[in-house]
Formats: C-alpha cells, sequence, structure tokens
C-alpha cells in the first residue's frame, strides 16, 4: 500500500546543509497501528510529513499504491491528502472561526461534496467521537480532549487510506491520551494509522509495529512488511491508473467554500473589518459624490432641454447662421507666435474677420421638395410640426380701438385723427408712435411690434394638452372653467377660435393694449404710474388707476370670453387693399401732413393707386364670403412644472385659419398684381396715420407712418443686416412678397419639435440625410410624385438646433469638470487600495496556521489565493455598499440644501448603473490591492505554516 524507498531530506539551515532522513526504506501495511519513535530531531516529523504529501523528498521514491510519485506534480499531492490522508495534529489545528462542525466539513468542502451530504457526514463523524451535542460550539469552548477528538473526526471525515498523528496525547492529560489512543487502535483496524510519539509507554501498549529512527535512519522494525515490487510508471499511467481505480475527483476549494471561510474570518474581527471598510469607502462616496452632481445637474439639464425643447424648436428657416462654424472661427484664423514679434506694431486683420463672420449666414433654397422631405419625417420622431407662410395676420385682423376709458365705455370715437375700428398692426404702430412721445419709453417704442403678436397654435390636442392647464374656455358663449376633451379640440380646429396663452395668469398692459384691450388713456396711465409715481407733479391719475393689475382685482375671464367680450375680424386682402383710389379725391386719412400746422402732400401708395386700409370707417372696409369673425375661446396657462412651452404668451390663432388665409389669398388681386409686375416691395410698404396724443397736460394731434413689416424675428434681421445678406434674388423676394400676403403655399420656415432630446437627435439625423444627397449629387421623389434634379450643394440646409447647441457646450463643461473632479477624489481611492492590500497582508500573517490546515487537507495553492481573494472581495463589496449607501444619504442632505436655496431638488442623483459601477470599482481595486498578499500566503509552505502559532 505504502512504500518509502531510500527517502532522503535534505535542508538548507544557516549556509550549511542537514540531512534530515538518510536513506530510508520501509513498507506499511494497508492496515496497521504503526508507531514512529526516537530522540527529538531524528527525523520523525519530516517522515509523517512527506508520508503525507506535506513535505517533499529530496531523493528516493514514495510508492502510494503500487503508483510512485515521482512525476506527482502539486496538484496530485494536493488530492492525495483530501482523499487518502487524515492528519491528528498535537496542538489540533482547528480554525478558530468555525465551528467544529465546520472544522470537520473543511476536507469534505474541499473534495466537492455536496453541502447536505458532507454536513451529514460530519455530524456522524462528531457523534462517533462523542461530540454530537457540541457541534456549533467554537474551538475555544472545547477542552483539549474535546479539541483533539474534533480533530480525529476531520482526520476520518474523507473515509482516508491512512491516518497520520503526531504526538496526538502530547497536550493531554494521561486520562484523555488513554481515550485518545484507544480510537487510534480502532481506527487502525480498517486503515493503515502511523503515529509519532515520545511516549514509548503508549506505543508498546496500543501499537502494532514500532519503528525506531535514529539521525534519520531506521535503526528498528518490530514487524517489518516486505510487500510485493513496486515498478516506476510513466505520468500517463498514473492517470491512468488513477482512474482505473475509480480516483474521486481532484481536491478543490470552490468560490462560495472561500467566501464562505473569508466572511467567518472577517465576522470575528467585525469592528477592524468595518473600519477598513469604511476607509476603503471614502475614495468611492468622493467619486461617487462627484458622478451623483454631474448626473443630477445632467439630469437637470436633460429635463430642461426636453422642456427647452418645446419653446426652442429646430427651426428651417430662409435665413441661417451656422452657429458650429461660429464656434470653430477662431480656429480658422491663423496663429502667430507673438514670442517672435519684434518691438513693431503690426496689422491684424479686422476685414478678414469680418469676412469670416460674413460667411456663417446662409440663405435656405426651402423647395416644395425639401417641404415635402420634412413631411415624410416619421411622426414618432417629433410632437408637432408649424409651418410659417411668412404673412403677418395682424395686417388683417380689425378691432376697436379708443383713445380715453369713457369713449370705450360708450363704444364711440369723437376724435378727428383716428377710428374706433382699425388693423391690429396699425394698432401697435400708433402706440409704438405713442409711447415715443413718453419720456423714459421713447427708446422702447420700436419694441412694441415685437412683444407678444399673433402666432399660430398648433392643432394638437395631446401636445398642447402635456404643457397647458385651461384656465377658461367658451361654453355657448359663456366663460367657463369646466372643459372636455371634445370643446377643446372643436376650438383648436376652428378658424374662428383665437387662443389666449397667459404666463402664470398675467398678460402684459403692453399685450392688452396692442390688441385693443386698454383705451391710450388707460395705457398710458400704466406708463406714468411707473415713470413718476404718484404725487402732485405726476401725471398718473389715481381715480383711473392702473386698470386689470393685482390691486386692481383683474379681469374677469368674461372680458375675454363670451358674448359681451372683444371681438375681432379677419378681412381678405381684396378687401384690405384699396385699389379703386382716385388720387384727386384722397381722404383725409390718407394724407401724410409734414407737419401740424400742414404743408406737402404725399399720396400713400404702394403701387399706382394701391392702398392699406388701417381703418374700417375712413375708407369703408366690405365683408365679404371670405371675411371670419373671429374671438377668444380658450385660455391656457403652462403647467407649473413647464419652464418652457410651446406657445409663446400673447393670442394666438388656429391651423385653420392658417389654411384660410393661403386659400383666399392666393388668388387676391394684390398677389396677382405682384406676380404680373415681378413687385416685391410690399413688406417695406408704408402707410401714413393721424394719432391723438392726450396727457394731463395736454391733448395733441400728431402724423406718422408705419410699416407693414413682420417685425417678430429682429433679432435675425439685425444679424442678417450686421453680416450683410439683405439681398435676395428677384425670384426669393417676390416669394417672400407673395408670402407676406398669404399668397405662397410653400413655407418659408418650419419649426420641428421633438418631444425629449433622444427623439431630437434623431430628426436632426433625418434632416442631415437630405443634406448627404446633395453632397452626392442624388436626386428625391416626393410624395407626390415628382422627382428633382440631381441635388447640389446649393439645395443643403442649414438648419437651427438652439438647444443642441446650448446643451452640448454646458454638458461638455460639466463632464470635463467632472473628469477633473473624479480624478482629484480618485487619489483617495489610491491610499485606500494600498491600505486594503496592507490589511490582507496582516491577515494572512494572522492566518498563516489556517493556511496549513487547509493545505493539510487537500486545499492547492491557487485555493489560498482563491480564499484571500475572497477576503478581499467581501472588503471591497463591503467597501463599495458603505460608500453608495453614504453617498445616497449624503445626495438626500444636499438636494434639501439646494432645493430649500434654489427650489431644485434633484441636484445630486446617483443612477443605479453607476452605483453598481462604482462598487465594482471598488471590487476590482481591493481585488488588485490583494494580489500580493494573495500570492504571498498560497507560496507558504504548509509545514512551516503549521508550525506557526
Amino acid at each position: 500500500m505504502l512504500e518509502l524507498v531510500n527517502i532522503t531530506k535534505d535542508y538548507d539551515a544557516a549556509g550549511e546543509k542537514v540531512h534530515a532522513l538518510k536513506g530510508v526504506n520501509l513498507k506499511f501495511r494497508k492496515s496497521e497501528f504503526v508507531s514512529i519513535l526516537g530522540a527529538s530531531g531524528c527525523g520523525k516529523t519530516t517522515m509523517l510529513n512527506i508520508i503525507g504529501g506535506l513535505d517533499k523528498y529530496t531523493d528516493g521514491d514514495l510508492i502510494i499504491n503500487g503508483i510512485s510519485t515521482k512525476k506527482y506534480k502539486d496538484r496530485d499531492w494536493d488530492t492525495y491528502r483530501n482523499h487518502s490522508i487524515g492528519f491528528i495534529f498535537q496542538s489540533y489545528h482547528l480554525i478558530p472561526h468555525q465551528t467544529i462542525l465546520q472544522n470537520v466539513e473543511i476536507a469534505l468542502m474541499i473534495g466537492g461534496v455536496s453541502k447536505r451530504e458532507r454536513r451529514r457526514r460530519a455530524i456522524e463523524a462528531l457523534k462517533k467521537v462523542g461530540l454530537g451535542d457540541k457541534l456549533n460550539n467554537r474551538p475555544n469552548q472545547l477542552s483539549g480532549g474535546q479539541a483533539q477528538r474534533v480533530a480525529i473526526a476531520r482526520a476520518l471525515i474523507n473515509d482516508p487510506e491512512i491516518v497520520l498523528a503526531d504526538e496526538p496525547t502530547g497536550a493531554l492529560d494521561s486520562k484523555t491520551s488513554v481515550q485518545i489512543m484507544e480510537l487510534l487502535k480502532q481506527i487502525s483496524k480498517d486503515r493503515l494509522v502511523i503515529m509519532v510519539t515520545h511516549n514509548p509507554e503508549l506505543a508498546q501498549q496500543y501499537s502494532t509495529r514500532i519503528i525506531n529512527l535514529l539521525d534519520g535512519e531506521v535503526v528498528g522494525d518490530s514487524a517489518p512488511f516486505e510487500g510485493e515490487e513496486v515498478q516506476e510508471i510513466s505520468e500517463q499511467e498514473v492517470i491512468k491508473k488513477r482512474k482505473a481505480k475509480g480516483r474521486k475527483k481532484n481536491s478543490s476549494m470552490s468560490i462560495g467554500m472561500a467566501m464562505s471561510l473569508s466572511f467567518k474570518n472577517l465576522l470575528t474581527k467585525r469592528k477592524r473589518t468595518f473600519l477598513v471598510a469604511f476607509a476603503g469607502s471614502i475614495g468611492i462616496i468622493g467619486v461617487s459624490l462627484v458622478l451623483a452632481i454631474s448626473s443630477g445637474v445632467k439630469g437637470f439639464i436633460n429635463d430642461m432641454q426636453n422642456d427647452m425643447l418645446s419653446g426652442y424648436p429646430i427651426s428651417i428657416e430662409r435665413t441661417a447662421i451656422d452657429y458650429s462654424s461660429l464656434l470653430d472661427m477662431s480656429e480658422s484664423k491663423e496663429d502667430v507666435d507673438i514670442t517672435k514679434l519684434g518691438d513693431k506694431v503690426y496689422v491684424d486683420s479686422l476685414l478678414q474677420s469680418l469676412a469670416s463672420v460674413s460667411n456663417l449666414a446662409t440663405t435656405n433654397n426651402i423647395t416644395d421638395a425639401y417641404v415635402d422631405y420634412v413631411k415624410q419625417m416619421p411622426e414618432n420622431y417629433y410632437k408637432q410640426i408649424t409651418y410659417d407662410y411668412g404673412f403677418n395676420v395682424a395686417n388683417n385682423i380689425y378691432t376697436d380701438f379708443y383713445v380715453t376709458k369713457a369713449e370705450e365705455d360708450a363704444k364711440t370715437y369723437s376724435g378727428e385723427n383716428a377710428s374706433a375700428t382699425m388693423s391690429v398692426t396699425t394698432i401697435r404702430q400708433m402706440y409704438s408712435s405713442i409711447l415715443g412721445k413718453v419720456d423714459g419709453y421713447d427708446s422702447f417704442a420700436s419694441m412694441v411690434g415685437t412683444i407678444d403678436g399673433y402666432s399660430e397654435i398648433p392643432d394638437n390636442y395631446d401636445y398642447i394638452m402635456s404643457q397647458y392647464d385651461v384656465v377658461a374656455i367658451d361654453n355657448d358663449g359663456v366663460a367657463s372653467k369646466d372643459y372636455t376633451e371634445s370643446r377643446v379640440k372643436e376650438i383648436l380646429s376652428s378658424k374662428e377660435s383665437l387662443v389666449i396663452v397667459l404666463d402664470e395668469k398675467m398678460m402684459t398692459d403692453l399685450t392688452l393694449a396692442q390688441f385693443g384691450y386698454f383705451s391710450q388713456e388707460e395705457f398710458l396711465n400704466y406708463a406714468y404710474y411707473y415713470m413718476t409715481g404718484e404725487g402732485e407733479d405726476s401725471l398718473y391719475n389715481p381715480d383711473l388707476g392702473l386698470v386689470g393689475s393685482v390691486t386692481d382685482g383683474g379681469f374677469d375671464y368674461s372680458y375675454f370670453i363670451g358674448d359681451t367680450a372683444k371681438k375681432f375680424t379677419w378681412y381678405s386682402n381684396d378687401s384690405v387693399f384699396d385699389f379703386n383710389v382716385d388720387k384727386t379725391q384722397i381722404p383725409t386719412g390718407y394724407v401724410y401732413k409734414s407737419s401740424v400746422e400742414g404743408g406737402t402732400y404725399e399720396f400713400d401708395s404702394l403701387y399706382e393707386g394701391v392702398t392699406y386700409r388701417k381703418t374700417v370707417n375712413v375708407s369703408p372696409i366690405t365683408a365679404d364670403e371670405n371675411t371670419v369673425e373671429l374671438g377668444v375661446k380658450l385660455i391656457l396657462k403652462k403647467k407649473d412644472d413647464i419652464s418652457y412651452g410651446c406657445l409663446k404668451k400673447g393670442v394666438h390663432y388656429t391651423e385653420a385659419l392658417t389654411n384660410h388665409v393661403l386659400q383666399t389669398s392666393a388668388n387676391s388681386e394684390i398677389a396677382n398684381k405682384m406676380r404680373a409686375t415681378g413687385n416685391d416691395s410690399l413688406p417695406s410698404m408704408t402707410y401714413y396715420y393721424n394719432f391723438t396724443y392726450t396727457d394731463s397736460l395736454a391733448t395733441t394731434n400728431y402724423s406718422s407712418s408705419g410699416y407693414l413689416t413682420d417685425s417678430g424675428n429682429m433679432m435675425m434681421t439685425m444679424i442678417n443686416n450686421m453680416l450683410g445678406n439683405g439681398g435676395t434674388s428677384s425670384l426669393d423676394a417676390l416669394k417672400i412678397g407673395l408670402g407676406f400676403v398669404g399668397a405662397n403655399s410653400t413655407p418659408i420656415a418650419m419649426h420641428i419639435y421633438p418631444g425629449d432630446f433622444d427623439l431630437k437627435n434623431k430628426v436632426t439625423d433625418y434632416l442631415d440625410a437630405w443634406n448627404t444627397l446633395c453632397e452626392n449629387g442624388e436626386t428625391y421623389t416626393t410624395s407626390y410624385g415628382v422627382t428633382t434634379e440631381p441635388l447640389t450643394d446649393a439645395d443643403k440646409i442649414v438648419y437651427t438646433d438652439t438647444v443642441g447647441l446650448i446643451i452640448g457646450l454646458i454638458n461638455t463643461m460639466i463632464d470635463m469638470i467632472t473628469i477633473a473632479l473624479i480624478c482629484f477624489t480618485a487619489l483617495s481611492l489610491v491610499v485606500s487600495t494600498v491600505m486594503i492590500g496592507i490589511i490582507t497582508y496582516v491577515s494572512v500573517v494572522e492566518r498563516i496556521k489556517e493556511i496549513g490546515i487547509l493545505r493539510a487537507v487537500g486545499a492547492r495553492k491557487k485555493d489560498i489565493k482563491r480564499l484571500f481573494n475572497s477576503e478581499t472581495f467581501i472588503v471591497g463589496l463591503t467597501s463599495g455598499l458603505i460608500g453608495i449607501l453614504i453617498t445616497y444619504l449624503l445626495s438626500i442632505v444636499i438636494d434639501v440644501i439646494v432645493g430649500t436655496l434654489v427650489g431644485i431638488y434633484t441636484i445630486a442623483l446617483l443612477p443605479l448603473w453607476q452605483a453598481g459601477v462604482m462598487i465594482c470599482v471598488s471590487v476590482g481595486l481591493t481585488l488588485i490591492s490583494g494580489l500580493i498578499p494573495a500570492a504571498a500566503a498560497a507560496k507558504k509552505d504548509p509545514v512551516v505554516a503549521l508550525r506557526t502559532e
């Protein structure tokens, strides 16, 4: 069964070679109780360790079941110890943080036995040695004899062929020693028991064979065994023979076992473990907080940008600015190394800069084909697309205007120079002129036409209602707060409907004035109040007050909605533009006076005999079948959680009215006149009006001129003028002119409202695809079957993605700051990694004996590595969890503080996936920190480890 053939073992000690064994030759029977006697240092324990595979012989051979071990590798020795050897040590060598049941189970765990089976066998083994009632006790709760019984149970649990006992009674009293010897004698009946002892009496009494050693040589053998000669075989034959004998699978410590052993060890040092984990979590907390704040800020920006997409849609306009080129313009300028310039003055070309700026503006060729391309965009990419055809609906909408409150109340007008009913465009121009007479407001007079004008409201119930609340609605001519979906949809689809959009529950004084809701006297009273305040010298009239203000009590909804509310009328071009004016019979209202006292006269006309009817009564406007009576039917207010909406505050008309304007204006006389003459100057048409400026000091009559211009895009006009791109071709100009009177079916601008930022990217990708067609010179076939000529660079369309540009810059800045802060806080991760590596090495030093025990029961070197890697994994996982928990707690505190200060309660928000990444980072770093200590642990000599106290 077991044979030692000329075994020698040499050690190096202090530069000298020590011969522990000198050619030992022994054969052992399958079952016998062998005692090895000899003085200290004679080689007894060395021989026992070689037999048990803990130590390796220098020369000779160890034959096991007829197989030479010369070809054995570490894995073979590990398996041999696990399946064939059971160790009983003098000092018991029990793992202190494990229960006695778990100590006994260890060999089975390494052997791969199932949890249920190993538990059954361990309990049975402990019962056999009389410890069935102490399964859950720790080793420090046992007596010496009980601890040795546990060691015996552990040695027998794997049903080994050989039991090796090294001074099993050396630390026991005589009575307990006898009990242990009786157990060993009983065990030797069906297996080989080899015991090293200094007690010859016990050896004589219980052993069936006594071997005496002296200075590393066998000097006596009471019952020698010759056995059969065994031939050395190759490694392949070793494997075959092992399989033929039904050898169990190789020993291996599972990850679960390694985790269990490490976890229990850490629990015994729970305070230190917590402190280490907490210290390791500091770096995780720092980086996680940076990520949380970065994510929270980005989340806030993301919500804001999704909201902003409603107020700043993707716009495709006739004139566009390439903002990305504007940002990159500085890079295109030639760099000059100023350190190489001499002491002279040099020229920096401003003309070059201006030329670069002028190239940033581009004129888009918005064709019917391109409009069709936009309309073919998948509907799930956007919430709404609106089309701007270039007309100013205010030119054709008329309403009442009064100078004084008394006239407004009486619904009459007694002045000489103005009418009670005039176009909204004229009212705006009139107020611009009036404000120009008021000291302190004259510089703002030109802004009147740019504030809260008419604009189209999308016919999209779901989109509108997702951002706005219904404040009031027209129900059978009565203002009501109750509404139904069908009624709102009916209003949004009717050309007779006007919709007011409030800012909170406010409308500006200027908005109310320019739509005729204020008399001139009431509006000027606001100007006087905020200019001069109250007092004897003030122009403010306290008796008139600030009509509709918070202090005045505001307006009831019936002031805007219902049968008694203000009405508006849209007239067609043929009613608004007069082609039948007799130059010799020019009405007073159409005369421009060069001075108040009179003087020269100029005929008001765009073309020969054409005038714009600014009022209804001077040159009477006749209603026709195309006239539309308008009234406010709906009042909306932006929802509290919406910062930007798709609607501007002010008064809106419906898409149905837009379609009506396009249909009725296409063949109007003014449009046909423009087509016939090619005249395109209507957008700058001048008309003249007189107005009365009344203040508390005097009433004065004035004359001024207005322009049929759409000043709503003043900023773009200013930029175009600055860049020198005001000029257009005659064809484009004619299109713009026709569009201005509503006679051009091709929009001059389109505005796309994506649902969110991700969809915005899909929209821009779709628009970019058109430009790719242009670059490749491809054609496009419209939905109505028309195929374009090959597209060129001239057909490229530059769109304006304001939100994308701004948010992109902001996110880039946040990313840069985040990276910088992470790099800074990551230093603490490096420190904690080094610290955990040191603590792990300390743990290795503390658990050296445990390493020896595990190696003795068959654990491999890689199992020892796995054990300590498991420990660092647990520490890293704990550090990560603590770090993430504290991060979330601190995030709550930060959110409360920031929310209290600025009203934003989600400024620190760590996403779960980032939390998971940080936990993985913590685990990864601790595993790295534990690699060196784990490797050092695996290299420990098991014999030396078992001797460590």
